[in-house]
């Protein structure tokens, strides 16, 4: 289930939202997990130098659903193509992995996590909404519970 979670930096530790599962073709794809991953690839897609990715897929409606599609798979994959392009160290592998033990490069291929660059896609575009994401007017109703942040006393 998606939720937060905390990734360790040189700088500290910094909260962000993390997938339980991954979610891309042929992965576990759990509901939350999904829309979470929807939510963030379509909002990170309204930056303007990432604005030619839904086009790039050749579609062109971005509907959260839940569900992840070729529609889905598309996007993820322009977006990660995009990314490289633009000199960032990540997979081209169409799949958005789980940040595991707050590690900030995943263990095998040395390089940030995918969840990581849609996070931080988020926070650049709306640093107001981004601490309190469940909050946001346009956040799908399902993943707002598990995306709410809970206190522990």
């Amino acid at each position: 289930m998606a939720g937060i979670d905390v990734v360790n930096t040189n700088g500290g530790k910094l909260l962000f939202y993390n997938v339980d599962a991954a979610v891309g073709r042929g992965c576990q794809n759990g509901r939350s997990d999904v829309l979470l991953v929807q939510y963030l690839l379509r909002e990170g897609c309204k930056a303007p130098d990432l604005a030619e990715i839904q086009n790039g897929a050749g579609f062109t409606s971005m509907d959260i659903t839940g569900v992840w599609d070729q529609y889905w798979d598309g996007y993820l994959g322009n977006y990660l193509r995009t990314l490289k392009r633009k000199g960032k160290r990540v997979m081209e592998d169409r799949r958005v992995d789980p940040v595991v033990g707050g590690r900030l490069l995943g263990s095998v291929h040395h390089m940030q996590h995918t969840i990581l660059f849609l996070n931080l896609g988020y926070v650049q575009l709306r640093p107001n909404d981004f601490p309190r994401m469940s909050e946001a007017g346009d956040c799908p109703g399902e993943l707002r519970p598990v995306i709410r942040p809970k206190f522990v006393r």
